[in-house]
């Protein structure tokens, strides 16, 4: 075990005790990495994003005295904010559209370009398939292991890493396709 697993470990028997600095400790390390795991699987749905993350950790302070040390507190978390993204992803399929603002003194068609590509890669990975996107997402975004994430999504590391493969050449093909039509 790793010397942030024995840290979270230690947070977490706080946290169930009722102690609520440590909880305070919980939300301040993972309330923003949930939001931005929720946010780009939500197509950076901001607002979506940030109710699924206080949700997650409002199940942890609910659920407290059940959670078992079966895996990593991130894992647990990201889990649950998992569940709750695949909920809203099947009750709302709309997609946000990227906004810009492009200050006076910056070149307006390299902001454009940039603006363009990156609303590409963004589409793209919107465009991944659910199982797809989240391991892309929890493997690049979050820097998660092979290991943390068959954890969080409850698959194999051979799932995990076909899953990442797929996306990769998937991510590959359309970003190709989406250079050859300009």
């Amino acid at each position: 075990m790793n010397h942030r697993s024995e840290d979270e470990n230690l947070l977490i028997e706080r946290t169930k005790s009722g102690d609520r600095m440590a909880f305070d400790e919980i939300v301040r390390r993972f309330q923003h990495p949930l939001q931005r795991y929720a946010a780009r699987m939500l197509n950076s749905d901001q607002a979506t994003a940030a109710e699924i993350a206080i949700e997650t950790l409002t199940r942890l302070w609910e659920r407290r005295q059940e959670y078992r040390h079966c895996d990593r507190l991130a894992s647990w978390l990201y889990r649950t904010a998992h569940r709750l993204v695949l909920d809203e992803l099947a009750s709302n399929q709309k997609m946000q559209q990227l906004t810009s603002l492009v200050a006076d003194n910056v070149d307006v068609g390299r902001v454009v370009e940039i603006a363009s590509m990156a609303e590409a890669a963004k589409i793209a990975v919107s465009q991944l398939s659910v199982p797809l996107r989240s391991v892309f997402i929890l493997s690049v975004y979050h820097e998660m292991t092979y290991q943390e994430i068959a954890s969080t999504l409850d698959i194999t590391m051979g799932t995990v890493a076909s899953r990442k493969h797929e996306a990769i050449a998937n991510l590959k093909q359309r970003l190709h396709d989406w250079k050859e039509t300009l």
